[in-house]
């Protein structure tokens, strides 16, 4: 039987800084997957805010890894809602670290209980 890897992801160990933006500090490097997660995490914040708290069913994600997190510091996240509909809300984020891009990520949420599965 192969051995798997454990992830295990604190999302309470984000310092959120204000609407649509946290942080968190590490002593060493951040696998990808880590800051992925976290990233993911700060903008469905943001996708939340912008319907007022109402369910989200994810549709769409679209992650763009720059630079390893491979030092110990303060990885910022932020978030932005790029537009929202009827039925959608589409919103962009990115980790840094210190002045460098970590990760960049799109996310597409449809609103529960607002218009078709298809």
């Amino acid at each position: 039987m192969a051995q798997t890897d454990r992830l295990i992801i604190d999302f309470s160990e984000l310092d959120w800084t204000g609407p649509g933006a946290a942080r968190i500090s590490h002593e060493g490097a951040m696998p990808a997957e880590i800051v992925a997660s976290l990233l993911m995490r700060v903008i469905r914040s943001g996708a939340q805010r912008a319907v007022d708290g109402a369910p989200l069913e994810p549709v769409s994600f679209n992650l763009d890894t720059t630079a390893p997190a491979s030092s110990k510091g303060v990885t910022c996240f932020d978030c932005e809602i790029d537009r929202r509909t009827r039925t959608l809300v589409f919103a962009h984020g990115s980790a840094h670290l210190e002045e460098r891009t970590l990760m960049t990520a799109t996310a597409v949420y449809r609103i529960a209980g607002q218009g078709s599965q298809g």
